[in-house]
C-alpha cells in the first residue's frame, strides 16, 4: 500500500473509476491492470493475486450458509417445541404460562434480540442461530398444541 503513495493522479482515479462504472468492469481488475501498469509490485507470483470470481461462486457459499444456519435452528426449534406442544396439551393449566412466554420472545424485535445477544455470544453463528431458535419456537409450539387440542374427542383413544 505504502508504495501507491502519491502514485495515483486524480485523472488517473477518475479513469479508473470510469473504467468501473462504464465499462462494467470489477474495481479488483482495474486496480490490478493499473498495478501492473505502473509496475508497483514486484516479486509477486501471479498465481498469488486474486482472480476476479463470478457471482455465483460469491453467492453460493453464503447460500448454503444460511441453509445451514437456518436448518440448525429450525431441527432445534422442532425437537423443543413439538415435546413442549404435547406437555401442554396433556396438562392444559401450563398451556397459557408457556405459550404467553413463547408468545413474548416473538415480540422482541430480532435487532433488539441481536444487540441483547452480541454481549452473551458474540457476533457470528452462535447467535444467529438461537435468535432464529426463538423466533421459530412460538410457530411450532402454538400449531402442535392447536392441533392436539382440535382433535374430535370422539377420535381419541381412552
Amino acid at each position: 500500500m505504502n508504495s501507491l503513495t502519491g502514485n495515483i493522479t486524480e485523472e488517473e482515479m477518475q479513469k479508473m473509476n470510469s473504467k468501473v462504472l462504464f465499462e462494467n468492469r470489477s474495481f479488483a481488475e482495474v486496480a490490478e491492470e493499473f498495478i501492473k501498469n505502473k509496475k508497483l509490485y514486484t516479486g509477486i507470483d501471479e498465481q498469488n493475486i486474486p482472480k476476479n470470481e463470478s457471482i455465483i461462486s460469491e453467492i453460493f457459499p453464503k447460500l448454503l450458509q444460511h441453509l445451514k444456519l437456518t436448518f440448525i435452528a429450525l431441527l432445534i426449534s422442532i425437537l423443543i417445541a413439538l415435546p413442549s406442544g404435547i406437555f401442554i396439551y396433556m396438562h392444559p393449566s401450563f398451556s397459557k404460562p408457556v405459550l404467553y412466554l413463547t408468545g413474548l420472545l416473538q415480540t422482541i424485535p430480532s435487532i433488539a434480540l441481536l444487540a441483547f445477544m452480541i454481549p452473551l455470544f458474540g457476533i457470528g453463528f452462535l447467535p444467529a442461530v438461537i435468535a432464529l431458535f426463538l423466533y421459530g419456537l412460538l410457530p411450532i409450539l402454538r400449531n402442535t398444541a392447536i392441533a392436539l387440542f382440535s382433535v374430535d374427542p370422539l377420535l381419541k383413544e381412552g
